[in-house]
């Protein structure tokens, strides 16, 4: 989503901007919304990262005044030239026009527009969008016959069946609001970087804070709060502090300003219980780490996923977070208070499998428990059933799980009485489960059903901005249990975990973070601790080590006296082909630098395609360009 977007409250306007941004090449999103349902877009935005919103009227006005809606809003004006060419065109039904508008609107000059038209003009200024229709019919009385305003006041007046004419916004007037607009995401960017310091600042401490307004709303919790609250931090956002924090609160400060008080900050103890307890672990989005773009939108489709009750299949590469997803899912649904039931499918064979799913009658086969067994179905009455790897669940059980699915209902082995079911299902999977189907190794009905509600997990390396964030949480974390350790990066450091390709994702970030906490003597990481902790600092030769890979995987295999490898003895000629590798290799450092900007050109500035191009790792391209510049400052 874009810095601003602009709701337009009816459809001549959201085409107007889009012709004008087409012109000027701007990144504003134009969205769609008049009234209520253009603060329901607000919020949406706002959730994507929008800083500042463009509305006019009345649809300004309820954005405003709406407590979720945390962004500046920027009213589109209303000039002297657009109620003018509204009121030419009133004038043609009527000489007595009502002007209806929100009273902190423009005021027109009622009398001049009277000597213009010579007509009967009267001004009807509005405080709140039911008092259209009152002003109205008090007009109506007075003899008015025809209305101008905007959405709110040109809606009400056909309402009542009488003409009405929309004062519509000018190229300039919506150029006026943009410009605005654009100053203050320049003027906040630093406040919201502020903000977002304190906030992380807040997750660090460990503590349960919750941070009210002088109202005592809640403006901001801290990652803890919201655990021990065991709700959703957007929901509990613009509560009353007493109804989160009851009476748990071990330390009240009151900020004051002048004699003015600016709201309070109450702790919550340690050892205090959660007001609500889930049997699903208590992980909420707060827990999903990072501000990319790509992660913040697949955490604003699950929220909305969260609300319905349909199945949910999660895909996405091995460590991706799929099961951090399914329990903030869950955690945020109607169903966080009932059971979350977890299943890795690929884990258990066939047989057991099929047991542990739908349970099994006294007596059913040789060894079975002599009072039966409830399956994980049926313990998940209530709440939600999380099927990991449900890609690797033999054919025979899809059949089964696919009539569970169906009649919503679940019946045990061996046995004949049949055991409604209320739960909802999220499944997982790290493979392309439509190749499965094709393949007829999973069943096109069951993908069905559970491909309802879709959500593909970015893997670490398309969001490597996230990565300081992730592995500076990490380090907190796991520093708790440690007697010492790391407490930081450096920012070296930081810049070596960010151009690592990471190909198992954040499980594989968490292991090398366990391991710095482990086996690093200094308060902050350096750069060759992370090297040596991801394992690229074992002493072999990075070009040997690639050259050599390449080679073999296409069968030229020759061999330096140094444990190199020729690629130009074997390759063969190919009109057109440029090959890099071999060049980079052979060329000199004169002209390697060349062959790196000439592929990172040809590649659209993608480090990872031109390191595939030039025959080396992400990690060695990134090493070789920081050379090149070190020696040119030097």
């Amino acid at each position: 989503m874009s810095d601003i977007a602009l709701i337009a409250p009816y459809k001549e306007m959201g085409n107007l901007a889009r012709g004008l941004l087409e012109q000027c090449s701007s990144s504003v999103a134009v969205l769609d919304g008049d009234l209520a349902c253009g603060v329901e877009v607000a919020r949406d935005a706002q959730s994507c990262g929008t800083r500042v919103v463009i509305s006019r009227g009345g649809t300004a006005m309820l954005i405003s005044c709406a407590a979720d809606v945390c962004i500046p809003v920027v009213s589109i004006p209303m000039f002297s030239d657009d109620i003018v060419r509204a009121v030419d065109r009133a004038a043609r039904f009527s000489r007595n026009i009502g002007i209806v508008r929100f009273s902190s609107t423009f005021l027109p000059n009622i009398s001049t527009l009277s000597q213009i038209f010579n007509a009967r003009i009267i001004d009807l200024p509005i405080m709140a969008v039911d008092e259209a229709s009152i002003r109205i019919q008090e007009a109506i009385g007075e003899g008015i016959g025809v209305f101008v305003g905007g959405v709110t006041g040109v809606k009400a007046a056909r309402g009542l069946g009488y003409p009405a004419v929309l004062i519509e916004s000018s190229g300039s007037s919506l150029y006026t609001a943009l410009s605005e607009a654009a100053s203050l995401v320049a003027k906040t960017a630093k406040l919201q970087r502020t903000v977002q310091l304190l906030r992380d600042a807040l997750d660090l401490t460990g503590d349960a804070v919750i941070v009210a307004d002088e109202e005592g709303q809640v403006l901001e919790l801290s990652r803890a709060a919201v655990r021990a609250a065991g709700s959703d931090r957007e929901r509990m956002l613009g509560q009353s502090i007493g109804s989160i924090a009851g009476g748990q609160a071990s330390v009240s400060h009151t900020s004051m300003i002048g004699g003015e008080c600016l709201g309070s900050v109450l702790i919550l103890p340690r050892t205090a219980p959660p007001a609500r307890q889930t049997s699903g672990a208590a992980i909420t989005f707060d827990d999903i780490a990072g501000s990319s773009q790509c992660i913040r939108e697949c955490v604003h489709v699950a929220s909305r996923y969260a609300r319905s009750d349909f199945s949910v299949l999660l895909t996405g590469e091995t460590g991706t977070g799929k099961e951090l997803f399914a329990r903030s899912i869950h955690n945020a649904s109607p169903r966080r208070d009932g059971p979350f039931v977890m299943v890795n499918c690929a884990a258990l064979p066939e047989s057991l499998l099929e047991s542990e799913l739908f349970g099994y009658a006294s007596g059913s086969f040789t060894g079975a428990n002599k009072g039966g067994k409830v399956g994980l179905f049926e313990q998940a009455q209530g709440g939600s059933i999380f099927l990991d790897e449900v890609s690797a669940m033999p054919v025979s059980v899809q059949q089964r799980f696919l009539r569970v699915l169906e009649d919503r209902c679940v019946r045990r082995v061996g046995d004949h009485q049949v055991l409604p079911l209320d739960i909802r299902v999220i499944a997982a999977t790290n493979r392309d489960i439509r190749s499965l189907v094709a393949s007829a190794a999973f069943l096109p009905d069951l993908f069905y059903r559970l491909n309802v509600l879709r959500l593909t997990l970015p893997p670490l390396r398309e969001r490597e901005e996230d990565v300081p964030a992730i592995a500076q949480r990490m380090l907190h974390d796991f520093s708790r249990s440690a007697t010492s350790g790391p407490r930081g990066f450096t920012n070296a450091a930081l810049a070596s975990l960010m151009h690592y390709d990471w190909p198992g994702n954040v499980r594989e970030l968490r292991n090398v973070i366990q391991r710095l906490v482990v086996c690093s003597d200094s308060d902050l990481v350096s750069a060759a601790e992370v090297k040596h902790a991801i394992g690229l600092d074992d002493g072999a030769d990075e070009f040997g080590r690639v050259f050599s890979h390449f080679n073999q995987s296409v069968g030229y295999v020759e061999t330096f006296p140094d444990g190199g490898s020729d690629l130009t003895a074997q390759l063969p000629e190919e009109p057109g082909r440029l090959y890099d590798v071999r060049n980079l290799r052979l060329r000199t450092r004169d002209h390697e630098l060349d062959s790196i900007l000439n592929a990172l050109e040809a590649c659209g500035g993608s480090k990872s395609l031109a390191a595939q191009r030039l025959g080396i790792s992400r990690v060695t391209l990134w090493r070789k360009l920081k050379d090149h510049v070190a020696s040119i400052d030097h």
